[in-house]
């Protein structure tokens, strides 16, 4: 999907359908400033999908190895299932962002869940996704997206409000669509 697109409503509605379910918020969002370094950044792209769908969190791990950097946190704080488990509850966790806790919260669920935005999607469809990877394609109506993005400051200073470069890379998006094999999205 693209920023402003409803994507963090689907997938608090994702979460929500499937109770058993680990969250990841953006998870390539540290490789955006890679972007322009070709071969290096696809291959990082690969790396970081395929340790997530083994659960290995390490690679946001803090210096110590044990818990995740603060700043990286945001990669699953969002989700409904660690929500669960380490706030409101009588056995309420204290160390939610210890790494091999979150391993097994991962390994135990029943669907890992994804929301993946500001990469294009033929840069996602390069991955090397295992056949059990499902992929959903979001797409709102420009209109709304446009409005929606004009209401944010960081936005203006961003390409995000060309519409030109927004409608061109839709479009890119429906013919990487058409090639795309069923089963997957």
């Amino acid at each position: 999907s693209t920023v402003r697109s409803g994507s963090s409503f689907l997938g608090d509605l994702l979460q929500q359908s499937v109770q058993m379910s680990f969250y990841y918020f953006e998870p390539l969002n540290y490789l955006l400033s890679l972007k322009s370094d070709g071969i290096e950044y696809s291959t990082q792209m690969n790396t970081t999908i395929q340790n997530l769908f083994r659960c290995n969190l390490g690679l946001w791990s803090d210096k110590s190895g044990v818990t995740l950097a603060p700043e990286h946190r945001t990669l699953v704080s969002r989700g409904k299932l660690l929500k669960s488990l380490c706030g409101r509850s009588k056995y309420k966790i204290t160390n939610c962002f210890d790494i091999h806790l979150l391993h097994e919260i991962c390994c135990r669920s029943y669907v890992q869940i994804m929301k993946i935005v500001q990469f294009d999607l033929d840069e996602v469809l390069r991955l090397n996704l295992p056949s059990t990877v499902k992929m959903i394609y979001l797409q709102r109506d420009p209109r709304a997206i446009y409005n929606s993005r004009k209401e944010h400051d960081w936005c203006e200073t961003h390409k995000c409000l060309n519409i030109s470069a927004f409608c061109h890379q839709r479009l890119h998006d429906l013919s990487v669509l058409k090639e795309l094999s069923k089963h997957h999205i």
